[in-house]
C-alpha cells in the first residue's frame, strides 16, 4: 500500500502546517539551509563556540520517529515510520556539517500488513550532506537541523523540488536493486510488491540535553510515485495527512552509547540497528492521534 501520490511537495506548507500544531519544539525554518543560517544571523543565538570547534564533531546516531494519518473510510490510523542514520559531524562553530547515512525504515502494521523496506534498498539510498546551527555547547541550547532530502528510485537534477516520476516510462527511474523492476521494489507483508520511487523531505528542531545527546520534533512529508506492483490491492492510493505533533527524533553520540561490537573504534549500520534500544524506544502506532485528522 502506499501514500496518495502528491504532484508538487510545498515547502512553505509543510512549515504552515506545523504552525498550526500543538507541536513543543515547532521548527522556525523553511527547510532551507539558507534559510537556517539567516535565522541564526538575525536572531542572534548566544554561543560562540569557536573556542570549542571540534567539541561535537565525530560519529552520531539519529532516529527519527514520523507519524502520519492515514485515511480508509471513515476511519483514520495512524502509521509510524522509524528511521535510524548514521551521522558523521564536522563542527563548524555555530553550525555541524552532517552527512548522514539510511540505515533502516521500518513502517508499523495498517490493517495488519506491513509495507517492508528490503536492506539493499535502503543501503543504496544515497547520504545526504547538510548543514544544521547551534545554540551552543551546553544543556538546553537550541538545535536547528538542516533541511534533510531522500530520494531512492529515481535520479533528480535538484532532489527537493524536481517534478516526480508519472509513471515506469520515466528515463530518470534508476532500478535500485537492479531486479528488472523499476525504481525500488518494497513488499506488502507476504502479500504482493509495489515499484515505487521516494523523495522524503525532514527538517528536525530540538534541544540540547547534553553535549552529547539532542532530543525534540520536526516536520516531514513525503511523495511517492507509484510505478507498478503485482496486485491491485498494493497499488491502490488513499489519503495520508502528516502528523507533526507527533513527530520525534533523538540525535545522540554514539561513542557514549558503547555499540561499538567489534571494538574498532566506529560503529556501523548493523551495530547501530543492534544497539537501537539505547538510542530511542519507538513510540507505538495509536490511532487517538488521527482523531480528528
Amino acid at each position: 500500500m502506499k501514500p496518495e501520490p502528491r504532484s508538487h511537495f510545498l515547502v512553505f506548507g509543510i512549515v504552515a502546517l506545523l504552525a498550526a500544531c500543538s507541536d513543543p519544539d515547532p521548527a522556525p525554518s523553511e527547510f532551507s539551509d539558507r534559510e537556517v543560517a539567516s535565522t541564526v544571523d538575525a536572531g542572534g543565538l548566544p554561543a560562540d563556540v569557536s573556542a570549542t570547534a571540534n567539541a561535537l564533531s565525530g560519529q552520531w546516531g539519529l532516529a527519527t520517529d514520523w507519524s502520519n494519518c492515514v485515511q480508509f473510510g471513515t476511519s483514520a490510523f495512524e502509521l509510524r515510520t522509524y528511521k535510524l542514520a548514521l551521522v558523521q559531524v564536522q563542527q563548524d562553530g555555530n553550525f555541524l556539517r552532517e552527512t548522514r547515512q539510511v540505515c533502516s525504515i521500518v513502517n508499523t502494521p495498517l490493517l495488519g500488513q506491513q509495507t517492508i523496506f528490503p536492506p539493499a534498498l535502503v543501503a543504496a539510498i544515497p547520504p545526504v550532506e547538510t548543514v544544521s546551527a547551534l545554540g551552543g555547547v551546553s544543556a538546553g541550547a537550541t538545535y536547528l537541523g538542516g533541511l534533510d532530502v531522500q530520494v531512492f528510485g529515481v535520479q533528480l537534477a535538484d532532489p527537493a523540488f524536481d517534478a516526480m516520476p508519472s509513471g515506469p516510462g520515466d528515463p530518470r527511474l534508476v532500478d535500485v536493486e537492479a531486479d528488472g523492476k523499476p525504481g525500488g521494489t518494497l513488499f506488502v507483508g507476504k502479500m504482493c510488491e509495489i515499484y515505487v520511487a521516494i523523495r522524503a523531505i525532514a527538517q528536525v528542531t530540538g534541544t540540547m540535553v547534553n553535549v552529547g545527546h539532542i532530543e525534540g520534533g520536526g516536520v516531514q512529508d513525503s511523495t511517492q510515485s507509484t510505478l507498478g506492483g503485482t496486485s491491485a490491492f498494493c497499488t491502490q492510493t488513499y489519503k495520508t495527512t502528516p502528523n507533526h505533533s507527533h513527530n520525534r527524533f533523538v540525535l545522540h553520540r554514539l561513542v557514549d552509547l558503547g555499540i561499538d561490537s567489534d571494538g574498532n573504534g566506529s560503529v556501523d549500520c548493523a551495530e547501530l540497528q543492534a544497539g537501537q534500544a539505547k538510542l530511542i524506544t519507538w513510540r507505538p502506532a495509536d490511532n487517538s492521534r488521527c482523531t480528528g485528522k
